[in-house]
């Protein structure tokens, strides 16, 4: 049972911690048995190292090594993707593999109603913390939006998909 992890995203706004990813990971490894695979493109690798090297379970860090085909096959194999909002939540969802998506931006253009993974199936976890108008990058209250959201609840969604099977 493998559970794909991508603990990046374009941007930072976008970017629940590493570190929050791998605690995620070792508790879905320990209590659920699954094996942790980490994915991020090659540009933005950094993220799942950082996330592997906080890890205490062992994961299969394929961070930077895969192309756009080779990380949909893999993802056929999984029986979840664990990620920020970005590019490889639209290829689980394209293939029917359940997505749990963290988000942090929620105004229109910018909404996990706007840019969320299609189809039934998938767990969106976002916080509404009282922005009137998104700041992105330049966000001045320290990214609430994702802050907020803490790893029993990452965690939880994750299992609850895990639960339900797949495929979709």
């Amino acid at each position: 049972r493998l559970v794909a992890v991508r603990p990046s995203a374009s941007c930072i706004s976008k970017r629940w911690r590493p570190e929050r990813f791998a605690a995620v990971a070792d508790r879905l490894a320990a209590e659920q048995g699954v094996r942790i695979v980490l994915v991020a493109g090659e540009g933005d690798a950094a993220c799942a190292h950082e996330a592997a090297r906080a890890m205490r379970q062992p994961a299969l860090n394929l961070a930077g090594r895969l192309s756009v085909a080779e990380l949909a096959a893999l993802l056929r194999r999984c029986r979840c993707l664990l990620s920020n909002d970005s590019g490889p939540v639209h290829i689980a969802a394209a293939i029917g593999i359940p997505v749990v998506d963290l988000f942090g931006r929620n105004q229109a253009g910018l909404s996990p109603q706007r840019w969320g993974p299609l189809g039934a199936g998938h767990v969106i976890l976002h916080k509404e913390v009282g922005c009137v108008t998104c700041l992105a990058h330049n966000c001045d209250i320290g990214f609430l939006c994702l802050t907020s959201l803490s790893v029993e609840e990452v965690y939880r969604a994750v299992v609850t998909v895990l639960e339900r099977g797949t495929p979709l």
